[in-house]
C-alpha cells in the first residue's frame, strides 16, 4: 500500500536559503514514515507496549530535481518495499503540487529490544496488515558505506540533551544536522545532491562526540563517533 499526506514545508525545517534542509528531509521521510506505520498497527508507541522500538539502520537520499521551498504545500509518499526478517525496506518520495518528485529516498529499518539494545528477529505476523509494493523510489539499495584512509578530525563536543529523542539516543536527522555544520563554508556554496549514511551504534546524552571527514572532488566522506565506537558513517555527493 502506498501511503500519502499533504504537507507544508514549515519554517523550522528549512535553512538560510528558504528551502528544506538536509536535517528537515529526514524529519519529514521520518515523520511520514512513522504515520504510516501507526496507521497499519504498528507503529512506534504499538512497539513500545511490546518492549520494543523501531530505528533507521541505512538510508540514501537523492535530490530528483529540487529542493521543496518554503511554506510549499507539498505531497510526502512512502510504501514498504520487503523484509528480510532483520531489516525492512523502506521507499519514500517528496512530491510538489504538480507531482514532480523532487527528492527521494530508500532506509532500511530494524526493530530492537529496549533494554537489552538487541536487534529483534521481525516476526512475519508483525506485518499481518501491511501490503508491499514491488517498486522502489531509487535505482539503488542503502548498502555498507567503506570509509576512506586519512580522514581528518574536524571537531568534537558532548551530544547535547537537545539531540535526545525518546529512545533516550541522538535522534538521526540530528546526525544530519552535525554533517551539515562541519562542512567547511567554502563547501556551502555547493548543493547537497545526495548523502548515504550508516548508523552503527547509538550515541547517548553526553557522551563525547568526533566528527572525522576527506573532502575527494565533488564527495565528502563524514564519520561520527562517541567514546564507544563509529556511530555514524556518511557520504555526501556535492554539485559542481
Amino acid at each position: 500500500m502506498i501511503y500519502e499526506i499533504p504537507f507544508t514545508i514549515y519554517t523550522h525545517l528549512c535553512d538560510c536559503q528558504k528551502q528544506l534542509s538536509l536535517q528537515g528531509i529526514a524529519q519529514v521521510f521520518h515523520e511520514v514514515a512513522e504515520r504510516h506505520w501507526t496507521s497499519l498497527g504498528v507503529g512506534m508507541q504499538q512497539l513500545n507496549d511490546k518492549g520494543q522500538s523501531r530505528i533507521l539502520s541505512r538510508v540514501s537520499y537523492r535530490v530528483v530535481s529540487r529542493y521543496p521551498k518554503l511554506n510549499e504545500q507539498v505531497k510526502l509518499r512512502t510504501w514498504l518495499h520487503s523484509c528480510d526478517g532483520l531489516l525492512t525496506l523502506r521507499e519514500s518520495e517528496i512530491l510538489s503540487s504538480m507531482n514532480e518528485v523532487l527528492i527521494a529516498a530508500t532506509s532500511s529499518w530494524a526493530i530492537i529490544n529496549i533494554a537489552s539494545r538487541h536487534a529483534c528477529s521481525i516476526r512475519e505476523d508483525l506485518y499481518d496488515s501491511c501490503v508491499f509494493e514491488n517498486r522502489k523510489a531509487l535505482a539503488i539499495k542503502p548498502s555498507k558505506i567503506l570509509m576512506p584512509d586519512n580522514l581528518v578530525d574536524v571537531v568534537s563536543f558532548k551530544a547535547p540533551y537537545s539531540s535526545i529523542d525518546r529512545n533516550q539516543h541522538v535522534y538521526n536527522a540530528e546526525y544530519l544536522r552535525w554533517i551539515s555544520n562541519s562542512l567547511p563554508d567554502t563547501l556551502h556554496r555547493k548543493t547537497i545532491l545526495g548523502l548515504d549514511v550508516n548508523y552503527n551504534l547509538e550515541t547517548l546524552p553526553h557522551e563525547e562526540v568526533k566528527i572525522s571527514q576527506k573532502l575527494d572532488g565533488n564527495q565528502v566522506w563524514i564519520q561520527i563517533s562517541n567514546s564507544r565506537d563509529v556511530a555514524v558513517r556518511s557520504r555526501v555527493f556535492l554539485s559542481e
